[in-house]
């Protein structure tokens, strides 16, 4: 739900030698970085929770490589409720609101308050993995 883009120009990499083997190390980056997120927004839906069912189906998806040549993980809620609603329908509701209920920017907020950490988490496990040996 929320999204991290990033690209390096070919050249840098090609620069970097065997500092550039981003597919060694950009999935630990990635997965390193996911629960930051997953905690920061289960920390914000707490005061939305009704009978916890949309906290508790918040998953954490591992990294892949996906088509493009990126790579993409996920933080998700899962499952549906005993009305049928599913959890991500909640989720959606809460962020851009509905008829009967304000936006709340649940998912925009949980990214924006993790975004520093996630960045020196990934900063770290980048340091840790690329300069291993050297």
């Amino acid at each position: 739900m929320g999204r991290f883009d990033f690209s390096f120009d070919e050249d840098f990499i090609k620069t970097l030698g065997t500092l550039a083997q981003v597919e060694r190390y950009a999935p630990k980056m990635i997965d390193e970085a996911l629960p930051i997120i997953e905690k920061r927004l289960v920390a914000n839906l707490q005061s939305h929770k009704i009978s916890g069912d949309l906290i508790n189906s918040i998953k954490i998806k591992k990294c892949k490589k996906v088509k493009n040549g990126g790579y993409f993980g996920s933080v998700f809620p899962s499952g549906k409720s005993e009305d049928g609603t599913t959890n991500a329908e909640k989720l959606v509701y809460l962020e851009f609101g509905t008829s009967h209920q304000a936006a709340t920017g649940i998912l925009a907020k949980a990214v924006q308050e993790s975004t520093e950490e996630v960045n020196a988490k990934m900063q770290e496990v980048f340091e840790r993995e690329a300069l291993k040996g050297l």
